[in-house]
């Protein structure tokens, strides 16, 4: 998913876990590099969360503003904050790792995954069915 986003420019992105994908989205591992390679249905969900996942500036955990929301690159407003064990929580979700850095983006990783409610009910409708 992160290599969908050019090195040089700022970026942080708030992935979700291996498990998220699976458990959220339906997506195991070979259908997510599938992706890269060309599987149309795989390649537009990842590129669609990509946009909720992304804010365009290059945030460090401790950079993380409390209380004040961040504008996701499809203008999803992330609300980040700390649990009481000190752990970055983003729109309610706790991160499982912090602070990786490729080139210019910083990536989170969120046990849970990032979408505006129309994108979620589509994922609702898959699993009742």
């Amino acid at each position: 998913m992160v290599s969908m986003l050019p090195k040089e420019l700022p970026f942080t992105v708030f992935v979700p876990s291996r498990d998220s994908f699976g458990r959220v989205l339906g997506l195991q591992r070979s259908n997510a590099s599938a992706g890269a390679e060309g599987d149309n249905n795989t390649y537009a969900v990842l590129s669609r969360m990509l946009g909720f996942s992304v804010v365009p500036r290059r945030l460090l955990a401790v950079d993380v503003p409390p209380r004040l929301p961040l504008d996701s690159v499809s203008e999803l407003q992330i609300h980040a904050s700390r649990d009481t064990r000190r752990a970055l929580v983003v729109n309610g979700l706790r991160s499982e790792c912090v602070n990786a850095v490729r080139g210019e983006t910083v990536v989170h990783v969120i046990a849970g995954v990032l979408m505006d409610a129309k994108f979620e009910r589509c994922f609702a409708l898959k699993s009742d069915s």
